[in-house]
């Protein structure tokens, strides 16, 4: 045990004795002893050590320090593990000259701090000496500041638990290879002209969190060039400079990032920063996407892209300007969607394009958009029924008489490709947005021309000059476009009240106009005048058209009502279909209507009441065997116990409010958690039986999603989602 008080040297004698009170025998350290620091001191290591075992306790602050070059080896003993910082202690490893710890087959278990900032200082992982292993425990942290050197270990001998941190604070330095729990941290916190570097490529194996932040990052041109795999990763602050990923100018790499991708305000994380080459960099994200600093490209490299994958749903937050330059945004999401928080604004580069594989991005929820700035025909790419935009799509186009495309629909599971093709050269925005159900298919009819509607059209808005050549709507990618004679179709436009016929050029999957505005055998005749656009055309053109579709809560239960246009069809098979995830729909009602009864309102009431969200569609099928599927209807029933609705969402700078309904009175918890798993507010209430009303304070609130949850004294949980803008 140490008893040599504050300070003193390692070799000293009366430094050391074999009762923690200095009442046993007093004697230098020997290579088979088990040593105990549990106080504070400042200890010269002058020799170099093997110690069975070395453990610090009691909340000590121990400093090793040295003026020549030491090697301090652990372990060959009985003890386990050899080598232990227990919470709240530390080990500050100083000097001028270099102490070298080791592990000899035995195992070392960081709880609390391991601190290197001497000359060269280092601990080694690997096994080079013997077989030891180190573990940094939940909740403890290993340092490398100062002028210390670099860690260096193996997959087998460094291991990173849940909660532990690796910080390097220091210019330069590097993150070793090792065995990282996805929620261990590696921190970056004293960058000055130079980055920490990695040691461990994607090959090799993942780290946990990854986070930069360092007020003092000065470096501008210093790239991370290799293939790398985090969890999160985190750009804080970095300080006058940049955090840079590849500056190669013959290779490509993959920087892939599992969790979530959050850049702060005030950081520029810049990509690809090569002078020259077409290599392809890729950061790849799996999780959410929040940039509120600059996501960039600085270079002359052109192929840089942000690829959200993975196969779960997340979200992406950006502001305005926060990706810029030569950057391409590539939806690759196998499962889930992409919910939008935010616009999103792609850069009016050349080289900066929207590139759909999989999976789609959703706008429409918070009433979002998508804006592609870059002005070239091919900046958006392989839209598909199974990855487009849901929700509104806006192009920049400049080119006279080139077909730009608009992958758009209002779900998931369907695309409403439409293709505007432009008059003129002038610098104009397009905004295009499918939407159902069509609440005017049942007015401003032209008999004998348009008889009948599709319930459903594209709104189309424009900024700028150019006015358009032909407009193409495609029905193929409708998961039910009613379409029963192609070759009869027409583009309608709404011009006021009525219904004006733009022509039909039947194409594969879709339909363009060729009479332009005047209606008229004038192809040439550009569309001047926009908004609502359709399809339609004669009888039969479309077999049946659902005029409505509504729903009600009343004291039975669910009351759902329509009624159709079926004028030419025999009968009409109804199937009412219920889900309670919006998903996943099971019929609970059908019925036949022949050609004359199917002209009469129907309506049916679902007793059967199980969840405080029903959803609710109807699927229609002719004599012909066309089908159709209504939109869908969702009726909110008020629960007995539970969240009832939180309002208003998405909140903004001002209180906001739970509505909780309660069996009877007693305490509960109101927690929120936001998407990184943080509790962030936790409030006790006493609730009173009946509804409840409880106020939140936003304001105090960052922006993003957050989970709102209720635990009352009986252990039941009740949970909402709120996102604060």
């Amino acid at each position: 045990y140490w008893v040599g008080g504050a300070n003193g040297n390692y070799s000293t004698s009366a430094n050391w004795n074999t009762l923690p009170n200095g009442t046993g025998s007093f004697g230098a350290p020997i290579n088979t002893d088990d040593l105990v620091i549990g106080s504070n001191a400042t200890i010269i290591i002058d020799g170099n050590y093997a110690p069975s075992s070395l453990w610090i306790e009691n909340n000590a602050v121990v400093n090793f320090t040295t003026s020549a070059n030491r090697t301090y080896t652990i372990g060959g003993g009985n003890v386990s593990p050899a080598f232990k910082i227990e919470a709240g202690a530390s080990l500050n490893i100083q000097g001028t000259a270099a102490i070298v710890l080791a592990m000899y087959n035995a195992a070392a278990e960081i709880f609390g701090v391991l601190d290197f900032s001497g000359t060269n200082a280092r601990m080694n992982y690997e096994n080079g000496i013997g077989s030891g292993t180190t573990t940094i425990k939940t909740g403890g942290k290993i340092r490398y500041g100062g002028n210390s050197s670099n860690g260096t270990g193996s997959r087998s001998t460094f291991f990173m638990e849940s909660g532990s941190t690796y910080e390097v604070y220091k210019n330069g330095g590097t993150f070793p290879t090792g065995t990282y729990h996805p929620q261990s941290l590696v921190l970056n916190s004293g960058a000055v002209a130079n980055p920490a570097l990695f040691l461990m490529n994607a090959s090799v194996g993942s780290y946990g969190n990854y986070e930069f932040n360092s007020p003092s990052n000065t470096n501008a041109t210093t790239g991370i060039n290799q293939n790398l795999s985090f969890n999160d990763v985190h750009i804080v602050n970095d300080g006058s400079g940049k955090w840079v990923f590849s500056t190669s100018t013959i290779n490509g790499y993959t920087l892939n990032i599992d969790g979530n991708l959050t850049v702060e305000s005030g950081s520029i994380f810049d990509v690809n920063r090569a002078a020259s080459g077409s290599w392809t960099c890729v950061i790849l994200v799996k999780g959410n996407v929040s940039i509120s600093g600059e996501f960039t490209e600085t270079g002359a490299n052109t192929e840089s892209v942000l690829e959200l994958g993975g196969s779960s749903s997340s979200t992406i937050n950006l502001t305005s300007n926060a990706i810029s330059n030569d950057i391409s945004l590539k939806v690759n999401k196998l499962g889930g969607i992409i919910l939008a928080l935010s616009d999103i604004n792609l850069p009016s580069s050349l080289n900066s394009k929207l590139i759909f594989s999989a999976g789609c991005i959703n706008t429409k929820i918070y009433n979002k958009m998508v804006y592609v700035a870059n002005p070239s025909s091919f900046s958006v790419l392989n839209g598909s029924a199974n990855s487009h935009i849901v929700g509104m799509l806006k192009r920049k186009t400049d080119q006279i008489f080139t077909p730009y495309d608009f992958p758009v629909s209002n779900n998931e599971t369907q695309w409403a490709r439409a293709t505007i093709v432009p008059t003129s050269a002038d610098a104009t925005d397009w905004t295009v947005e499918f939407i159902t159900p069509n609440s005017a298919a049942n007015s401003g009819l032209i008999p004998g021309v348009i008889d009948v509607i599709s319930n459903y059209y594209w709104n189309v808005s424009r900024s700028g000059l150019s006015n358009i050549a032909n407009l193409t709507l495609y029905y193929n990618g409708l998961s039910n476009s009613t379409v029963a004679i192609p070759n009869q179709l027409k583009v309608l436009r709404r011009n006021n009240t009525v219904w004006q016929n733009l022509g039909g050029n039947l194409l594969t999957g879709g339909v363009e106009n060729n009479l332009g505005t005047s209606g008229g055998a004038a192809p040439l005749d550009p569309i001047a005048n926009f908004g609502q656009f359709a399809l339609g055309g004669v009888i039969n053109t479309l077999p049946v058209s659902l005029n409505y579709f509504l729903g009600k809560n009343n004291i039975k239960g669910n009351e759902l009502s329509w009624k159709v246009n079926c004028t030419g069809v025999e009968g009409l098979n109804f199937s009412l279909e219920r889900s309670f995830d919006g998903l996943n729909f099971s019929e609970i009602h059908k019925r036949y209507a022949t050609a004359v009864a199917c002209r009469d309102a129907f309506s049916f009431t679902d007793l059967s009441i199980n969840s405080h969200k029903n959803y609710y569609r109807l699927f229609i099928k002719d004599s012909d065997g066309n089908t159709q599927y209504s939109q869908v209807v969702l009726l909110e029933n008020t629960p007995q116990k539970g969240i009832v609705k939180v309002y208003p969402n998405p909140a903004s700078a001002q209180n906001c409010y739970v509505e909780y309904m309660s069996e009877k009175r007693g305490k509960c918890s109101l927690s929120l958690v936001n998407l990184m798993g943080v509790n962030v507010m936790q409030q006790n209430y006493v609730l009173m039986q009946g509804n409840n009303v409880i106020a939140i304070s936003a304001n105090k609130l960052s922006a993003g999603v957050y989970t709102v949850k209720f635990t009352d004294e009986d252990g039941f949980t009740s949970t909402s989602l709120l996102v604060v803008e």
